[in-house]
């Protein structure tokens, strides 16, 4: 298996299954999964599962407080300031506004990413990272958030771990988490006094309806060293195929790249499609 970005470092050491797999098994995956899995141009890997930066939210705070769900940074400024402030004077001072990963490791570059491109102007805007308006503007809205405490000091500490149990005991309004998360979510309710309902959907932008995500996920590829790799490559396909991806889903709660499976009724029954 092969994380994403593994492939770019790593493809050297992989063959490219072009001419060992059936090209019917590539096309029923998503060009931008199918892009993680090239290294100068060969395909060198097969998607097996996908992940993006998503957005829960505590949908039993927002209809206590008759709000609705922020499509942009300052409404969830706003909402969090205000619901955060009502919650203090009912004696809950534990609740966080907004939580990510911010500690020191990749996860804070998916995080500094995503902030960053949700304040481009168009949907197919470029951005010169760090080095352009948009940036600039975004990573103050992002210190802003602190200063104001929407984002916790502690959350400098931060990881998909730390943040994700902060959420489990209710203690975060909006979070930032991986698809994941849903799953490990619903599970730490069943043996929990804690439980409260709750929602996904995108994260917000600068602007309504444009946002950003990080792309991420898992591939499987066939060493170049191995004695077989007619028949491992035969094994990738049929581990990346629609029925694997299907269990994954159902059993795990993981994200598919194969296309029509989001039309599937019992996998939009798990993932919420």
């Amino acid at each position: 298996m092969l994380d994403c970005v593994w492939t770019g470092k790593y493809g050297n050491h992989f063959i490219d299954l072009q001419k060992k797999i059936n090209p019917n098994t590539v096309k029923v995956h998503s060009p931008v999964s199918l892009n993680t899995c090239k290294y100068n141009l060969k395909l060198k890997a097969l998607p097996l599962y996908s992940d993006y930066g998503i957005m829960l939210y505590r949908k039993d705070l927002l209809e206590k407080y008759n709000k609705t769900v922020p499509n942009t940074w300052s409404e969830l400024e706003s909402t969090a300031t205000y619901i955060m402030k009502m919650e203090e004077t009912l004696g809950n001072k534990e609740l966080e506004g907004f939580a990510g990963q911010f500690k020191s490791y990749e996860g804070l570059t998916c995080n500094i990413y995503e902030w960053i491109y949700s304040f481009r102007d168009k949907y197919d805007s470029t951005l010169d990272y760090f080095n352009d308006h948009s940036s600039l503007t975004a990573l103050k809205k992002l210190i802003s958030f602190f200063s104001k405490s929407i984002i916790s000091h502690e959350a400098l500490i931060y990881d998909e771990p730390t943040s994700l149990d902060k959420w489990k005991k209710g203690n975060v309004l909006f979070l930032r988490n991986w698809p994941n998360s849903v799953r490990s979510t619903e599970e730490s309710f069943k043996n929990s006094e804690i439980n409260f309902s709750f929602g996904v959907t995108k994260l917000p932008g600068r602007i309504p309806d444009l946002s950003a995500s990080t792309l991420g996920g898992w591939n499987v590829g066939v060493s170049k060293y191995s004695k077989n790799t007619l028949l491992s490559s035969k094994f990738i396909e049929l581990m990346s195929g629609e029925k694997v991806q299907k269990k994954l889903i159902i059993d795990l709660g993981l994200l598919p790249t194969i296309k029509t499976l989001y039309y599937d009724k019992e996998v939009c029954n798990v993932i919420m499609c």
